[in-house]
C-alpha cells in the first residue's frame, strides 16, 4: 500500500496534458481526493478549506509569478509536500535557481514525462507518513539572500520606530550611484528631494492601516533627477517591525520618453532579437554617441556583439581594443575617458587608435562575476558623464536580467537534449547532429554509419522486476555501448528500449561490421543487477550507411529500422546492414512475410492503435488517428513502413483497411456513448484502396452498420497520391464527402502537389508532415516551407493539423502561426484501445474536479 493512500492532493497547472499526467500518477497511488485549481487565488482557498497533503503548482507567467508568492502561499502550511513545475517562461535568475529547493520538495521541468514522475516522485514519497522538514524562517540567511541581497529589484529596509534606513541591496546602489555608507542611517525620505514631513506622516498612517503604500519621489543625483516609484510594505525582520521598500525607476529628467520607455522594458527584449539593435540606436542618438555596443563575456572572451552606429567604427574599435577592454572589465569597475580631461590616462591610446574624443565601459556584473559590458564611443566632448552614466548603468542592469534569463534558457535547452536516466544525448540531439552533418556534408569517399540497437525484452523486465531494476538494466546497457564505441562515434538514447550509434565519418564501408561485432560480444553477456541476479537482454541491430542508404535523417532512420527488422526475422542477437536491392535471401524473406501477414490477419494479430488529436488552444482531445499495428507473438511489433508496402503490393491492404475502418467506427461509437464526449477518428486510405471503384459504397455500408455519425469519421490520403495514376480519385473522394465524412491531406509538404491539386481535393484538413515540424528551430528552410504551407491552408480555408509535435518550442511556434490542431508525442503516443479507455477516464475525472 502506497503511503499516499488516503492523502489529499491539490494540482494547480495550466496545461490539461500536464494536469492529466500528474492526476494519473496520484490516482494510481490511491489518493483519497485530488483537487484541481485554475489559479493561485483558487489554490489559496482550497488550501484554507481542505486538508491538503501534497501541492503541485507551476511557476509561470500564468500561475505563480514569483518565489515570494510561493513563500506566501505555503507559509501557513509547513506540513505540505510541495512539488514545483518550472515552466520555460518563468524568469529564473541563476542565483534563485539554486535556492528553489528551500521551498520545494521536488522540482520538475517541462515537458513532463512519465519516467521522470516515477523516478522523482517515487523517491520523494518513500518517506514515512509524508514527514518533512519545516520551511525555513523568513529571516534565515538564505531567504535573506534570495529576497533581498541578490534580488534584481532595488530594495531597502526602514526601521519602523525611528524611520531610518537600515539595509540596502546592490541593485539600489546601482540605481542611485552612491556608496552604502552614505545611505545607511539616513531617514527614509533621504531619496525624496521634495520631502514633506506631514506627507510622510500620512504615508506611515497608510502603511499601518493598509500594510502598504505607494508614492512617487524625485531623487536628484548630481545633475540628474530620477523619478522613482516607492512601494513600502510592513514586515518583520529579526523580531522588529520594519518597512520593506522597493524603488522602481519611473523616468529620468532630460531623457526622452521614447528612450525611457524602451529602457524600462528592455528585460523583455533578448539581446539577439531584432528590437534590441533598434533600442541601442535610439539611446545612441539621444546621447549623441558614435557607437554603442552590448557584449557578452564567456570563457575570457567578448562575444556576440550587438551594435548601433557606424559599422566601420565598431569593427575598428573591436579589432584595436578588445584586449584593453578585457583588462578594463577584469577590474570590475566602470570607466569614463574624455580626451579633454584625461590627458595622462593610460587609456588615451584607445582614443588615439580609434579616432575618438571619449569612450566609456559599464560592466555587467553579479557578485563580481563578469557577464558582459555596455561600451560606447563618441567624437564629441563630454561636458558631464552623469546623464550617460545613469542611462547606460540602467541599461547594463536590465541587460543583467536578460543574460540571466538567456543562460537559464540555454541550460534548459541543453537539458532538453539529454536523457535523464542515462545521461546520453537523446533523440532530439541525434536529429540535430545528423541534420547538421548531412547539410554540411562529409568528405568525398567517406561514409557515415548509423545503427539502431533495439532491446526486445525491456517491457518484460518492466512488468516482472519493476521499474527500478529495469532502469539499472538500461543504464548498464548504455554504459556497455559507450565503452565499446569509445571515440569511434556517439551514442544516443532513442526511446525506452532503443539506442542509436552514429559513427564518425570513415573511409572503409565495412568498418561498421567490425565495430558492431565487438559490440555484440559485450551485449551477449548478462547484466548484473543490484539484487544479485543476472538479466539476459535480447537485442537486434539495424544499420544504414550515408550516402548509399539514405541522404536525409528520416531515410537513414527508416532504412536502419528496416534492417533491424530483418535482424529480428533471423532471430535474436543479430545485425543486418540495409541493402537497397533485394537479394535472393531478401526475396525469400519477403515471400515468407507475405504468408505471415496473411496469417496475422486471420489470427487477429493486426491491431489498431489510436493517437489523440489535440485542440491547439484548449489542449482538449478532439479525436484520434487510427494507426495499424502488426503485433507478432514471437517478434513483437513490426514497423508499418515494412509491411504496409507489402500489403499494398499483394492486395492484402483491402482486408486490413476494412478491418481498421470497422474497428475505428465501433470504438468512436463506444467512446461517445460511454464518456459523453464529442470525438472523431481519422482513418488512412492507401492509393491501392482508392483504385477500387466500390470503395465509397463499401465505406458507407461500414459506417452505417456501426451506428457512427459520418461527420465523426475522417479519411486521410497522402499528398503523394497522384491524380494521373488514379483517374477516378476526385470522383471517389467527392463520393466519400457526400456520405458526410471529411477528408485530410496527410504528410503535406513531402510531395509535389500544386495549388490546383489542393483545390481539386475536397479536403477539410491539411496535415503538416512531421519532418518539417521536427526541424523547427533547426532548419530555417523547413521553417519557411512550414510558414508557406500554413499561409496556403489559411488562404484556401483549410484547417491545419501538425503531426509529430514533440517539444514546447514546436507547439509554441505552431500555435503562434494559427495551427488549429496538434498530434505528437508531446501530448500522447499511439496507444491501444485499453490505454485510450484509461486516458478518457482520467480526462472525465479531471474535468469533474474543476
Amino acid at each position: 500500500m502506497s503511503n499516499l493512500s488516503g492523502k489529499n492532493v491539490l494540482i494547480c497547472l495550466s496545461l490539461n496534458t500536464e494536469r492529466g499526467l500528474i492526476f494519473n500518477y496520484f490516482e494510481d497511488k490511491k489518493c483519497q481526493r485530488i483537487y484541481s485549481a485554475k489559479n493561485i487565488n483558487e489554490t489559496a482557498n482550497i488550501l484554507e478549506s481542505k486538508n491538503i497533503d501534497v501541492l503541485v503548482v507551476e511557476c509561470s507567467t500564468k500561475i505563480l509569478h514569483s518565489i515570494e508568492g510561493l513563500q506566501q502561499l505555503i507559509s501557513d502550511y509547513p506540513q505540505i509536500k510541495v512539488i514545483l513545475l518550472i515552466k520555460k517562461d518563468f524568469p529564473l535568475p541563476a542565483v534563485l535557481y539554486n535556492q528553489l529547493q528551500q521551498f520545494a520538495d521536488i522540482i520538475l521541468f517541462e515537458p513532463l514525462a512519465n519516467l521522470e514522475l516515477e523516478m522523482k516522485l517515487g523517491t520523494l514519497l518513500l518517506t514515512s507518513a509524508l514527514a518533512k522538514n519545516p520551511k525555513p524562517a523568513m529571516d534565515s540567511q538564505e531567504l535573506w539572500n534570495i529576497f533581498f541581497v541578490d534580488c534584481l529589484q532595488a530594495k531597502l529596509v526602514v526601521n519602523a520606530s525611528n524611520h531610518q534606513i537600515t539595509h540596502i541591496n546592490q541593485a539600489l546602489l546601482d540605481l542611485i550611484q552612491l556608496k552604502e555608507s552614505k545611505i545607511i542611517g539616513q531617514p527614509w525620505q533621504f531619496f525624496d528631494d521634495k520631502a514633506n514631513h506631514k506627507q510622510y506622516q500620512n504615508y506611515i498612517k497608510e502603511i499601518v492601516s493598509k500594510e502598504n503604500t505607494t508614492f512617487i519621489i524625485k531623487y536628484k543625483n548630481f545633475n540628474n533627477t530620477l523619478n522613482l516609484k516607492a512601494n513600502y510594505q510592513m514586515g518583520v525582520l529579526n523580531g522588529e517591525i520594519v518597512y520593506l521598500g522597493v524603488l522602481t525607476l519611473e523616468n529620468i529628467q532630460g531623457v526622452s520618453d521614447t528612450v525611457f520607455k524602451h529602457l524600462t522594458s528592455i528585460h523583455k527584449t533578448i539581446s539577439s532579437s531584432l528590437d534590441f539593435p533598434i533600442l541601442l540606436d535610439t539611446i545612441r542618438k539621444s546621447l549623441q554617441l558614435k557607437f554603442l555596443l552590448f557584449l557578452e563575456y564567456q570563457h575570457n572572451k567578448l562575444i556576440k556583439p550587438v551594435s548601433a552606429g557606424d559599422n566601420d567604427s565598431v569593427n575598428q574599435f573591436l579589432n584595436n581594443s578588445s584586449s584593453s577592454l578585457l583588462s578594463i572589465l577584469k577590474n570590475n569597475k566602470e570607466l569614463q575617458i574624455d580626451r579633454s580631461r584625461n590627458r595622462m590616462s593610460e587609456y588615451i591610446k584607445i582614443l588615439d587608435a580609434n579616432n575618438l574624443q571619449s569612450f566609456c565601459v559599464y560592466p555587467i556584473l553579479h557578485h563580481n562575476n563578469i557577464y558582459g559590458a555596455i561600451v560606447a564611443g563618441g567624437q564629441n566632448k563630454i561636458d558631464s558623464w552623469q546623464t550617460i552614466s545613469v542611462l547606460l548603468n540602467a541599461l547594463a542592469n536590465q541587460c543583467k536580467l536578460s543574460l540571466f534569463q538567456k543562460n537559464v534558457v540555454e541550460q534548459r535547452e541543453i537539458a532538453g537534449l539529454v536523457d535523464n536516466l542515462t545521461g546520453l544525448p537523446n533523440r532530439s540531439a541525434m536529429t540535430k547532429k545528423l541534420t547538421t552533418i548531412i547539410e554540411t556534408g562529409i568528405s568525398e569517399g567517406k561514409y557515415l554509419s548509423l545503427m539502431i540497437i533495439d532491446f526486445d525484452n525491456i517491457n518484460y523486465f518492466n512488468k516482472n522486476i519493476g521499474i527500478e531494476l529495469t532502469n539499472q538494466i538500461i543504464v548498464s546497457l548504455a554504459q556497455i555501448i559507450v565503452k565499446s564505441i569509445r571515440s569511434k562515434g556517439q551514442v544516443y538514447r532513442l526511446s525506452r528500449d532503443e539506442f542509436v550509434v552514429l559513427l564518425q565519418p570513415h573511409t572503409d564501408r565495412n568498418l561498421v561490421k567490425y565495430i558492431v561485432s565487438e559490440l555484440m560480444e559485450k551485449l551477449n553477456n548478462p547484466v548484473l543487477l543490484s539484487n544479485g541476479e543476472d538479466a539476459n537482454v535480447n537485442f537486434n541491430i539495424g544499420i544504414s550507411i550515408f550516402p548509399d542508404d539514405g541522404q536525409t535523417v528520416s531515410s537513414m532512420m527508416k532504412n536502419a529500422d528496416l534492417a533491424m527488422y530483418d535482424a529480428k526475422l533471423a532471430g535474436n542477437n543479430n545485425f543486418v546492414v540495409f541493402k537497397c536491392s533485394e537479394t535472393g535471401q531478401a526475396l525469400k524473406q519477403k515471400t515468407q512475410m507475405f504468408e505471415n501477414l496473411k496469417k496475422a490477419i486471420t489470427e487477429n494479430h493486426i491491431k489498431v492503435f489510436f493517437q489523440p488529436k489535440i485542440n491547439a488552444l484548449t489542449e482538449d482531445i478532439i479525436g484520434f488517428e487510427a494507426l495499424v499495428r502488426w503485433i507478432d507473438p514471437e517478434i513483437g511489433m513490426i514497423n508499418p513502413e515494412y509491411f504496409i508496402p507489402l500489403a499494398e503490393e499483394t492486395g492484402l491492404i483491402h482486408d486490413i483497411g476494412d478491418y481498421v475502418t470497422k474497428y475505428s467506427c465501433k470504438m468512436v461509437v463506444h467512446w461517445q456513448e460511454k464518456y459523453g464526449l464529442e470525438l472523431s477518428c481519422s482513418i488512412n486510405l492507401s492509393a491501392v484502396q482508392l483504385m477500387d471503384l466500390a470503395l465509397p459504397k463499401k465505406l458507407k455500408q461500414i459506417i452505417n452498420s456501426s451506428g457512427a455519425h459520418p461527420h465523426d469519421i475522417d479519411f486521410e490520403i497522402t499528398e503523394t497520391i497522384s491524380l494521373d495514376k488514379i483517374p477516378n480519385l476526385v470522383t471517389a473522394l467527392n463520393q466519400i464527402v457526400d456520405i458526410g465524412c471529411t477528408l485530410s491531406i496527410d504528410d503535406f509538404g513531402t510531395g509535389h502537389s500544386s495549388l490546383d491539386y489542393i483545390k481539386k481535393i475536397p479536403a477539410k484538413y491539411i496535415k503538416i508532415d512531421q519532418s518539417f515540424v521536427s526541424n523547427i528551430g533547426l532548419n530555417p528552410e523547413d521553417e519557411a516551407i512550414l510558414d508557406a504551407t500554413i499561409d496556403i491552408a489559411k488562404r484556401l480555408n483549410r484547417k491545419l493539423i501538425a503531426e509529430g509535435v514533440e517539444t514546447e518550442e514546436q507547439r509554441e511556434y505552431l500555435l503562434e502561426r494559427g495551427c488549429e490542431y496538434f498530434q505528437g508525442y508531446l501530448f500522447a503516443r499511439p496507444m491501444p484501445q485499453e490505454d485510450i479507455e484509461q486516458l478518457l477516464q482520467e480526462r472525465v475525472a479531471l474535468m469533474g474536479t474543476h
